[in-house]
């Protein structure tokens, strides 16, 4: 007897896969999957920004903790742009294969 199944898209799935740079996907798919709104993530240089609404950061880094991440730094900028609009962001910074942090973590 032949069993037919429905295979179901999976269109979050689908989209993480398109969108998102494959070393840095796990942590973006774990940020959104636990209340953080990801804005921009980039995969060669290992980090992932998020809007920040004074998000407890001490759960931020327990969470990323307890999922693995040994070695991280969480950058937050806040401020008020030339539109007089404020802001508030932070990035999550891995190290990169070879073991080092981005350049760019210095500029940000």
């Amino acid at each position: 007897m032949l069993i037919s199944r429905k295979i179901r898209y999976n269109k979050t799935s689908d989209w993480y896969e398109r969108e998102i740079e494959e070393p840095i996907r796990p942590l973006v798919k774990l940020l959104r999957d636990n209340g953080f709104n990801t804005v921009f993530s980039c995969g060669h240089e290992m980090y992932c920004e998020s809007e920040y609404y004074g998000q407890d950061l001490t759960r931020l880094s327990e969470l990323l903790s307890e999922n693995g991440y040994r070695q991280f730094e969480i950058v937050v900028r806040m401020g008020i742009n030339q539109k007089s609009c404020k802001y508030a962001r932070f990035r999550i910074w891995l190290p990169k294969p070879n073991g080092k942090f981005s350049e760019q973590i210095k500029e940000w």
